[in-house]
């Protein structure tokens, strides 16, 4: 892991990696060692090498756990807080850097039918801050296991990381609106 080279006020941890250089958090895994020919192994890699790359940056400023809770609904949604434990990492994490991975992809569409499939293109490497990662973190999951939540009465939730255990949690609701009908013959 290289240190930038610019002055960070006290009590600020960088984390920061040199373009050029393979981030320490996704050892071995440079673009060309993802299975880019079958795309849901290389969302499962991507998302795994984040997922470390968090985890190493929470660490490495004395954080315990992450929550980030968004909520939502009438087609949008939007993360409401970021928390990381215990206060002092959360003052630590601000001038933190993440280099965080994305599948490059497009849709093809095959025939005649409107069946379309995505084909990966790469992955793309850029540095974040230790926030917006969190919440890009979240979002890859919410997005995996919950797409479309943000819809109609919509939904929230909240994603945990715990550094301890090394696991991340995503709690979800979804909110809908219940209707009893009944008729009588009057």
């Amino acid at each position: 892991m290289e240190q930038s080279n610019e002055t960070s006020t006290p009590g600020t941890a960088l984390v920061l990696v040199a373009a050029s250089a393979t981030p320490p958090s996704v050892p071995a895994l440079a673009g060309s060692d993802f299975d880019l020919s079958d795309k849901d192994r290389a969302f499962e890699q991507v998302r795994a090498a984040n997922k470390a790359a968090l985890l190493q940056a929470l660490s490495s400023i004395g954080a315990t756990s992450a929550t980030v809770t968004y909520s939502g609904s009438g087609d949008s949604g939007q993360v409401d807080e970021i928390w990381i434990s215990p206060d002092s990492a959360l003052y630590a994490a601000k001038g933190v850097k993440v280099v965080y991975l994305t599948v490059q992809y497009t849709y093809d569409r095959e025939g005649e039918t409107f069946n379309f499939t995505r084909r990966i293109l790469g992955i793309d490497r850029k540095e974040l801050s230790l926030r917006q990662a969190l919440e890009d973190f979240a979002w890859d999951y919410i997005g995996l296991y919950h797409a479309g939540w943000e819809n109609n009465d919509g939904g929230d939730g909240e994603m945990t990381i715990d550094v301890t255990t090394q696991v991340a949690t995503l709690g979800h609701n979804d909110y809908y609106t219940e209707s009893n009908h009944s008729s009588h013959e009057c």
